[in-house]
């Protein structure tokens, strides 16, 4: 395994190759005589478990999976707009995905929305097009997968109601495109709407549950474009769908619940507007795992469904630009609620995703935050980046 270590100011990034890692390989292979210090724990401030560090103490023997988690791909999916990503990216992103599905043994993969830029707007069509031709070799794979609802995969943008996804999300990844699936556990709604749907499956003796929740944010009113100044939150379809979840989870409650939505967490923000400035637009200039704060719409999920349901564990999004983490716990209950959303660095998020591996054995969530590329790919190393915590 060749690699190289890139130091820019705070910046750091590995290049490591994993196309071709055998079953169970850890990714720093041999990590002591190839990278010096690569199996160092690191630290992560504002966190109190100590626990938690920055490295994967994993071995060969441990029970794990690895879960694929693409942020906003809305400017993959359109590059004749003005933010420079390209298909390529996307294209990078699912290559890796399948090359590696048995060596790193990944059995989900999970979109957190945003998955065109435009929705269903008129003229936009070749936006899905583009996502469908990567997102369904998932299905050629054989690989669970799901897909939230973003803003931007809604017309008028943030618009929850009926028709706002019909000729979009709802025609390349509606509920008849993954009923029969083995994954697949169904749909709020009895259309072929699948804009909340949820995903059921079991790897290590442990069963999960995926929640996916579409985007209906409070205040939220797009800045441009003809939609600009509106606001579509349905008070009744939040509540609709927050019954339907919690009925969902009531019902599988021997399982383990992640929910996916597109808005639940802001990364840390300082006083600093030069700082915030570069956690959104740079790698690795964020302020390193201190604790974001909730969306007004991730709020409301927090408190209304993760909350009151014990098995709920984990919480997804993206629609913020940068990395954030924040651990919930009341009354014994813990959440753990990650983001990842790279859309405003340059060429529209240039390519980063996150792997997540689960470790039975160890009991963690190993976060790394990978750019997949022809050869080797790029790695971000600064800690909100690249860490572990506790799994359960």
């Amino acid at each position: 395994m060749k690699m190289n270590h890139l130091i820019k100011g705070s910046l750091s990034v590995r290049r490591w190759h994993s196309t071709h890692m055998p079953k169970r390989l850890k990714f720093c292979m041999l990590g002591a005589l190839i990278f010096a210090g690569c199996d160092k724990d690191l630290a992560l401030p504002g966190h109190a478990n100590k626990a938690e560090k920055g490295q994967d103490a994993s071995t060969s023997a441990d029970e794990y999976f690895h879960m694929a988690v693409l942020p906003d791909t809305q400017y993959y999916t359109d590059p004749d707009g003005t933010h420079g990503g390209t298909m390529q990216m996307l294209t990078n992103q699912l290559d890796w995905i399948v090359a590696n599905k048995t060596a790193l043994e990944i059995k989900y993969v999970a979109h957190v929305g945003d998955i065109t830029d435009n929705g269903d707007r008129p003229g936009h069509d070749y936006e899905w097009v583009n996502a469908s031709s990567q997102l369904n070799r998932l299905f050629t794979a054989n690989i669970p997968f799901g897909l939230a609802v973003g803003n931007h995969d809604q017309w008028c943008f943030g618009d929850p109601g009926s028709g706002a996804t019909n000729d979009g999300y709802g025609t390349y990844f509606g509920k008849s495109k993954f009923t029969g699936k083995s994954w697949y556990g169904g749909a709020y709604g009895s259309s072929d709407n699948n804009d909340n749907h949820y995903d059921l499956f079991t790897e290590d003796g442990i069963n999960y549950l995926v929640l996916y929740i579409e985007f209906n944010q409070q205040g939220y009113a797009p800045g441009s474009g003809d939609c600009a100044g509106q606001q579509h939150y349905s008070s009744t379809i939040e509540t609709n769908v927050k019954n339907w979840a919690n009925g969902i989870i009531a019902a599988n409650s021997g399982r383990k619940v992640i929910i996916v939505s597109h808005s639940i967490l802001n990364p840390h923000t300082t006083s600093d507007a030069t700082h915030n400035a570069k956690h959104r637009a740079l790698v690795g200039q964020g302020p390193d795992n201190l604790p974001g704060t909730f969306t007004t719409q991730g709020q409301y999920i927090y408190d209304n469904i993760a909350k009151p349901n014990q098995n709920v564990f984990m919480m997804l999004s993206g629609h913020v630009t940068g990395e954030g983490y924040r651990v919930e716990t009341q009354n014994g209950h813990t959440v753990k609620v990650f983001l990842s959303d790279y859309q405003d660095r340059p060429y529209g998020g240039n390519g980063y995703m996150r792997i997540m591996k689960f470790n039975k054995t160890l009991n963690t969530i190993n976060v790394r935050s990978i750019q997949p590329l022809p050869g080797a790919n790029g790695e971000e190393l600064d800690l909100d980046s690249k860490f572990t915590v506790s799994m359960f």
